[in-house]
C-alpha cells in the first residue's frame, strides 16, 4: 500500500517541496504503525506495561524516522 501511496502521489506530485503533502503521509503512515503495534499486542495478548511501552516507543520511533527520510527523498 506505501508503495501504491507513493506511486500516487508521484503522478501528482513533481518535485517540489510540498511539507502538508509530507505531513498528512507521515501522519498516515505514523497511524497506521500505531494501529498495526496495538492490534498485535491485542491478538498475542500481551497486556501494556512499562517494558512493551518502552518496545512501543522505540518501534513507532524508528518506523516514522525511516518513512521521513524516505518521504524527504522522494519530495524534495
Amino acid at each position: 500500500s506505501i508503495i501504491l501511496a507513493f506511486h500516487y502521489w508521484g503522478s501528482i506530485i513533481s518535485k517540489p517541496y510540498y511539507p502538508q503533502t509530507i505531513f498528512l503521509l507521515l501522519s498516515f503512515i505514523t497511524a497506521s504503525i500505531v494501529g498495526q503495534l496495538f492490534g498485535a499486542l491485542r491478538l498475542l495478548g500481551i497486556k501494556l506495561s512499562a517494558v512493551p511501552a518502552v518496545i512501543l516507543i522505540l518501534a513507532v520511533g524508528i518506523g516514522v524516522e525511516f518513512s521521513l527520510h524516505i518521504l524527504l527523498v522522494r519530495f524534495t
